[in-house]
């Protein structure tokens, strides 16, 4: 008798155990479900989202509906800067179908936008762009703000707020602006900073090879020969300010200048850059360099006449670009 209670004191206790432990389980268990949800109710209600967009002037004092993080941006020209600051557009600028051939490691599987005339609303609507930046208001077809404002938040440069008159002379002062109106200042004044330095070393390494002989830039399209003077944008400020190249006394102070016959004499450089379409032409298809005239000049006799492409980093303008273009000229000055 004794033996069958003690037996059933124990099955008692035992049940008892299982019992709590049971019930001690569930309430952790609620608890825990408790907790999470409580969590996941304050991580939908317990802060404020980002704002997707804010209200910004452009420099024309028109009020824009900013996006801070635009997933379809097409900026025409800026995109050297767009991608020094870690953006991709959807469309790149292009004359025709002709891009810039240095940024395409970058811009792979871009479509062009040609830019001939002017941009034009059908082919930018086509992209359905969340964010537009143009340089001003002269390059769209007609001036049609309000048509491209009305496809996407427009934002217009104004080149005279950047302290000249062609923003490619300035592109440290736009990238600048970039990096502000897309919170990435830091990454922009980082760029600067990085191109400086490249500029000083290879300014230095040039100018002990070749000290203060004299460089030009010249354009060739078709029968038209024109030079690209100290003042006018492009890689010239590359040349004359950043390397500190020496330039002969036709070009000092002038920007674009058509060249004649007669004129041909004075371009007595050391060392002569031709931008051409084509490269791959040779130089006396043009009527103005096949003569006594070009063939008596110092850098034509001396073999130290370079062609680059229209394409190339020569005819633009950025951090990227511009880093190209040193690169280029140190190669070409001091082999």
């Amino acid at each position: 008798m004794r033996q069958r209670n003690a037996s059933l004191f124990i099955i008692a206790i035992m049940t008892l155990m299982l019992v709590l432990v049971a019930c001690g389980g569930a309430n952790k268990a609620k608890g825990t479900s408790g907790e999470t949800n409580a969590s996941q109710a304050e991580g939908a209600n317990g802060g404020a989202q980002q704002p997707t967009s804010r209200s910004v002037k452009d420099d024309y004092g028109r009020e824009i509906d900013f996006p801070t993080k635009p997933q379809r941006l097409i900026a025409p020209g800026f995109e050297d800067m767009l991608i020094v600051l870690g953006m991709k557009p959807v469309a790149q600028y292009a004359l025709g179908n002709e891009v810039k051939e240095h940024l395409q490691p970058w811009l792979a599987g871009v479509p062009p936008i040609d830019y001939t005339g002017g941009l034009k609303p059908e082919p930018v609507m086509s992209l359905n762009p969340d964010l537009l930046i143009l340089s001003n208001s002269g390059w769209m077809q007609g001036n049609a703000v309000e048509t491209f404002s009305k496809i996407a938040p427009t934002y217009l440069f104004n080149e005279e707020s950047t302290g000249t008159n062609n923003w490619a002379n300035n592109w440290r002062g736009m990238l600048h602006r970039l990096g502000e109106l897309f919170d990435k200042k830091e990454v922009a004044e980082q760029a600067i900073a990085d191109y400086e330095q490249k500029a000083k070393e290879a300014k230095a390494r040039i100018h002990q090879k070749i000290g203060d002989q004299k460089v030009l830039i010249l354009y060739l399209a078709g029968k038209s020969l024109g030079m690209m003077g100290t003042g006018w944008w492009n890689s010239a400020p590359v040349l004359y300010e950043d390397l500190g190249l020496a330039a002969p006394e036709v070009a000092k102070g002038k920007g674009y200048a058509s060249l004649s016959a007669e004129m041909i004499p004075q371009l007595d450089a050391d060392y002569i850059f031709v931008i051409m379409t084509n490269p791959n032409e040779a130089l006396e298809t043009n009527p103005l360099l096949d003569n006594a005239l070009w063939r008596d000049l110092p850098a034509v006799k001396a073999g130290r006449v370079f062609k680059v492409g229209r394409d190339s980093s020569f005819f633009g303008s950025g951090p990227i670009t511009n880093k190209l273009t040193i690169e280029a000229v140190e190669k070409a000055l001091t082999k």
